[in-house]
Parts: C-alpha cells; structure tokens; sequence
C-alpha cells in the first residue's frame, strides 16, 4: 500500500510537470495561418505584402520564406513583387526552440 500512494504521489507529480510544460506557449512549436487561406494571387508588377498570424512564435521566434531554396525573406511579413508572368510558391517556415511549422 505505501508503495502503491508513493506511485501515485510521483505520477501526479509527472502530469502536474507535463501540464504546465503544455501551457507554456514558449515551449510549444510555432502554428502559421493566413486570413483567407494560404494562396494569394498578384498583378504582374504589382507589390504584395504576406503577412501570417503566427500561434506560439515567441521573441526568439526566426522566419524564414524561401521561393525554391533561395531565401528571399527572414521577416515576419513578406513584401514579394514580380515583373514575369505565372506561378510562384513560396513557403514559410517558423522555428522556436520547441519546434517548427
């Protein structure tokens, strides 16, 4: 019996811990999301300005939007204009010491 209440002592112990760890959005990994969705159409020549509504992203947040492997932006916000026609995907990626989205 008493080593059955110390099991239960330490496993309350461990799920308070493991709670507050969840809570604390400092160490949950970021969660990006754009008004709209995540596809945005612009004139040929003309500016766009992105900008996401990042969950968990912290001071120590960094940013960074690549078109392909190029890095073109380490900004919250992207301001992106092009003068050839057609498609451009470009991706964002948000990282915290908890993790990346």
């Amino acid at each position: 019996m008493k080593n059955a209440n110390y099991l239960w002592f330490v496993l309350c112990g461990v799920m308070l811990v493991a709670s507050c760890r969840r809570s604390d959005p400092a160490m949950s990994p970021p969660v990006i999301s754009f008004d709209g969705g995540p596809i945005f159409k612009a004139k040929q020549g003309r500016t766009l300005v992105v900008t996401p509504t990042v969950v968990n992203g912290g001071e120590g947040a960094t940013y960074t939007w690549k078109n392909g492997s190029a890095v073109i932006g380490r900004e919250p916000s992207l301001t992106f204009s092009s003068d050839e026609l057609g498609s451009v995907y470009i991706v964002l990626q948000v990282s915290n010491a908890a993790g990346e989205d």
